[in-house]
C-alpha cells in the first residue's frame, strides 16, 4: 500500500500530532499573507463530492502533499487555490513580488529547486480543469495528472506521488467549477464530518490511509473550532490507522467514530 499510495507514511507522521499539537509554530517569513480575506464558496459540479473526489479534497488540503517545507509553512494546494479560486491576497516576502504572484523555481521552496530566475507566475484558477487541453503556464502538460506530479515534485520538493494520489487529486479538481456553469452547486460548508467517514467503505483496502486523512482533517477542524468531540474522534482515528486490530475490532471502533461524527458538523 505504501507504493500504491505513495505519500501514505508522510501523512501518518503528520496526523499523529495534528490535534495535540493546536496552533503549530509559523514559520512563513513576516510580512506573509497566505489566506483569502474571507470564506470563498466552493462550486462543484452536481454540488456533492463522494469517494474519490473526497479523498482528493481532503489531499488538496493536506501541507504533507507538497513536502516537509510545506508542512513547516501549514501550506497546502488550497492555500493558493482556495476553492478552486486563485488566490489574489497570497504573498510571501522575496518569493511574490506582489499579491497573487509566486515564483515556485526558488530555493525557498527547496534548494535544488533554484533556477537562478525571477520568474513569478500569476497563481491560476482551477476551475473547470475538467475541460482544459493543456495545463501550467510553462512547462506545459496535457494531462491534469501530470501537471499535478510536476507540480508537487519539481515546484515544491514533495514525495512523489502514486498514480492513486494522482486520481484522487484529479477526480476532485475536475469537479471544480464556476456558480454559472451548467450543473454547479455549492457544497455545504463545512462538509459533514459523517461523510468522511463513509471513506473507510469506499477504499477498505487502505484503512490506514483513510485514517490519516481523516486524522489530519480532524486536527484543521479542531484548530478553528476547538469543538472537543474531535479528540474522542482522533482517539477512534488512531485505533483504526494502526491496523492492528481484530476485523470484530476495527468494526467496533468505527461505529464508534460514526457516532461522534454525528455530534459534529
Amino acid at each position: 500500500m505504501k507504493s500504491l499510495l505513495g505519500i501514505s507514511t508522510f501523512i501518518i507522521g503528520l496526523a499523529c500530532s495534528s490535534l495535540a499539537s493546536g496552533q503549530e509554530q509559523n514559520w512563513l517569513p513576516p510580512g506573509s499573507d497566505t489566506r483569502p480575506s474571507k470564506p470563498i464558496p466552493e462550486w462543484v459540479l452536481g454540488g456533492e463530492l463522494k469517494g474519490d473526489a473526497l479523498i482528493g479534497r481532503l489531499l488538496f488540503h493536506s501541507p504533507s502533499l507538497l513536502g516537509e517545507r510545506a508542512v513547516r509553512l501549514r501550506l497546502s494546494c488550497a492555500s493558493c487555490h482556495p476553492s478552486g479560486h486563485r488566490n489574489d491576497r497570497f504573498f510571501i516576502p522575496n518569493v511574490s513580488p506582489r499579491p497573487g504572484f509566486v515564483d515556485l523555481t526558488h530555493q525557498f521552496w527547496f534548494k535544488a529547486g533554484e533556477d537562478g530566475i525571477e520568474n513569478p507566475k500569476r497563481i491560476p484558477s482551477l476551475h473547470n480543469s475538467r475541460s482544459k487541453k493543456r495545463f501550467g503556464t510553462g512547462p506545459h502538460f496535457k494531462s491534469l495528472e501530470d501537471f499535478t506530479r510536476h507540480v508537487i515534485i519539481d515546484e515544491f520538493g514533495g514525495p512523489a506521488p502514486g498514480s492513486r494520489i494522482l486520481t484522487f487529486l484529479s477526480s476532485y479538481m475536475k469537479k471544480l467549477t464556476r456558480p454559472n456553469s451548467d450543473g454547479a452547486a455549492p457544497l455545504p460548508r463545512p462538509i459533514p464530518y459523517i461523510n468522511y467517514v463513509d471513506l473507510f467503505g469506499h477504499l477498505p483496502e487502505a484503512r490506514s490511509f483513510v485514517a490519516s486523512l481523516l486524522l489530519e482533517e480532524a486536527g484543521r477542524r479542531y484548530r478553528h473550532e476547538e469543538t472537543p468531540t474531535y479528540k474522542e474522534v482522533a482517539k477512534e482515528l488512531v485505533r483504526l490507522r494502526s491496523g492492528a486490530l481484530t476485523e470484530a475490532n476495527h468494526q467496533t471502533a468505527l461505529e464508534s467514530l460514526k457516532k461522534l461524527s454525528k455530534q459534529i458538523p
